[in-house]
């Protein structure tokens, strides 16, 4: 999928105020210019240009937009120009309307909107994934949405390192996808060791709270002997002394209050079970969440806190967390339910109680009375003890199918990580091309060595990320300000030659912000010059970014002027040479 043009529209006016015609292949600057040498080029539009862009492929409305009256007095229309072969599509969103996207699939643009396939927002972004997912190759690909983070790198987060600072299985399978490798294993590994943890977690909690077996059995077999003499006794006694008591009704009332009691002592006892469950997971996130001590102690010696302690700990805070979100909202829910059937059960009882309660009230005898309640409490106490021993016992006769869940846990894991390491080294032609390349691209901008290093993870340890995709890239004195950026825009660079190369969907990529001074303004128009170069010889792909006039040699303004890479540029001087054509801030 090619970007054409972008046009920015007055409705109010019926006017076109912009119309920015991109190269079709090669390099394509957003440019500020400036009157005075020391005078700065920002806050010409480069930005809003680039998330207009960002807007029109289904990101929301930027916020430099919202609530701005000459915007609105306008009634402006952003229109993106997009083609793949033949097809000419455009895309539209009126500022006014922010979650109305309009898609125009004729071949022919006109300015009617009405006329225009009408879509609410979550509707355009799925149609936006249709149009430039299609053709794809790879199975349970990244969504667009999530790939458009990389397509078009954030000025103020993009830059930080190669992977954005999010969930780091999801950036990674993008990372690999953009390559045009599978990146889904992680994931689908990942969930079987998340099952195995699940099932790890329950041996421990069974070994908590079963501490002898034997002792339990012996315990279990007492009570249901004492159990099984008290209720004998019970069923013994007479009850129809000077009154006329049907004995069959009352043991029948009798039997059924029994029971009930029965259930309801068992279902308090997993209630109880369920609370410990939610204690432990709190006092598990409460212990992770005392390494802020330590935090702080490292932020006061040192004055940082090194690399490997935070992500252990942000790791295991999140995990916590995670545990205690999902499995604490799943304990409470078992509760709730659990404490529905207790109280239905106790309504049962006290209406069978008030039975017995009217039948034995006519009793002239209050010694058989004072003997059925002590041996029914007797009975109750019993019950409640038995049921506790009886939940610990089938708790721990249930850890051998448990450890038979985790060996085929772990066997799985094992299988699926060998396939899946087969299936990267069937890429190493790719693997191979992307490591030269970028290798390729340093040595043309620098005229040094880089390294782009791209490995499967095949440990399957607990705390290993079995089956991610690793990328590690390293450029000469790239801990300084201009180089740490100029190592993110060459690795980007990187997969997009290898998707111009190979052919896959979607072949242009956008930077923002990230040409910034410190860095040798020759090597920026070193590598400029060589991926315009590349993609011409190719013919195909598209490489926008937005740069300074400041951030270049003269010299090399003239020569990108010459080769045509400026397709805007932006100065504050006039307005008509905003982005917009009009001021707005």
């Amino acid at each position: 999928m090619i970007l054409e043009e972008l046009i920015v529209y007055s409705r109010s006016n019926c006017k076109i105020l912009k119309r920015y015609p991109f190269n079709t292949v090669g390099v394509n600057i957003i440019f500020g210019i400036k009157k005075e040498k020391e005078e700065e080029s920002n806050r010409v539009g480069k930005t809003s240009f680039v998330e207009s862009i960002r807007y029109l492929l289904g990101s929301r409305i930027p916020d430099i937009f919202k609530k701005k009256s000459k915007i609105l007095e306008e009634d402006i229309t952003l229109i993106l120009t997009v083609s793949n072969n033949s097809e000419k599509i455009y895309l539209a969103r009126v500022i006014r309307d922010e979650n109305i996207g309009y898609i125009n699939r004729t071949g022919e643009l006109n300015f009617d909107i009405h006329d225009w396939e009408q879509y609410k927002d979550k509707q355009y972004k799925d149609e936006i994934e249709k149009i430039f997912m299609s053709g794809n190759k790879i199975v349970n690909p990244p969504t667009f949405a999530a790939l458009r983070e990389y397509l078009i790198r954030d000025e103020k987060k993009g830059f930080n390192d190669i992977a954005l600072s999010r969930k780091a299985i999801n950036q990674y399978k993008i990372l690999a996808y953009l390559f045009g490798l599978d990146g889904s294993a992680e994931n689908e590994i990942s969930k079987l060791k998340e099952k195995e943890k699940t099932l790890n977690d329950r041996i421990k909690f069974i070994d908590s709270i079963v501490s002898d077996i034997a002792t339990l059995r012996v315990k279990e077999k007492k009570l249901t002997d004492e159990l099984k003499e008290l209720t004998d006794i019970s069923q013994k006694i007479e009850v129809t002394k000077n009154i006329e008591i049907s004995r069959k009704d009352y043991k029948k009332l009798k039997k059924n209050y029994n029971e009930i009691n029965e259930k309801i002592l068992k279902l308090e006892s997993i209630k109880e079970q369920y609370k410990v469950n939610i204690e432990n997971l709190k006092v598990t996130v409460s212990k992770v969440k005392e390494l802020d001590d330590v935090k702080e102690f490292y932020n006061q010696v040192l004055k940082y806190f090194p690399d490997d302690l935070a992500k252990n700990y942000d790791d295991s805070l999140e995990f916590y967390q995670f545990m205690l979100s999902s499995r604490g909202r799943y304990f409470n829910e078992r509760i709730d339910k659990v404490s529905d059937m207790i109280s239905s059960l106790e309504e049962k009882k006290e209406k069978i109680k008030n039975e017995i309660d009217k039948q034995v009230d006519t009793l002239q005898s209050t010694t058989v009375v004072g003997d059925i309640n002590n041996i029914l409490q007797m009975i109750s106490d019993k019950n409640k003890e038995l049921s506790d021993v009886t939940t610990q016992i089938e708790q721990y006769d249930s850890k051998d199918q448990i450890i038979n869940e985790i060996d085929e846990l772990q066997q799985e894991i094992i299988t699926k990580t060998n396939m899946n390491r087969e299936v990267f080294q069937s890429y190493k032609d790719i693997v191979t091309n992307a490591q030269i390349r970028f290798n390729q691209i340093v040595e043309e901008t620098y005229n040094e060595s880089g390294s782009l290093l791209i490995e499967f993870n095949s440990k399957t340890g607990k705390k290993d990320t079995t089956g991610r995709i690793k990328f590690t890239c390293n450029i000469k004195d790239d801990q300084s300000h201009g180089r740490a950026y100029m190592k993110i825009n060459m690795f980007d660079l990187t997969w997009l030659l290898q998707r111009v190369e190979y052919n896959y969907p979607i072949q242009f990529l956008i930077h923002d912000g990230s040409y910034v001074k410190p860095d040798n303004n020759k090597a920026k128009y070193k590598l400029l010059s060589f991926i315009d170069s590349y993609l011409k010889d190719v013919g195909r792909g598209q490489y926008f970014l937005t740069m300074n006039i400041g951030e270049l040699e003269e010299e090399d303004i003239k020569n990108i002027e010459d080769k045509n890479f400026i397709v805007a540029k932006l100065d504050n001087e006039k307005t008509e040479d905003r982005f917009m054509g009009i001021k707005y801030e």
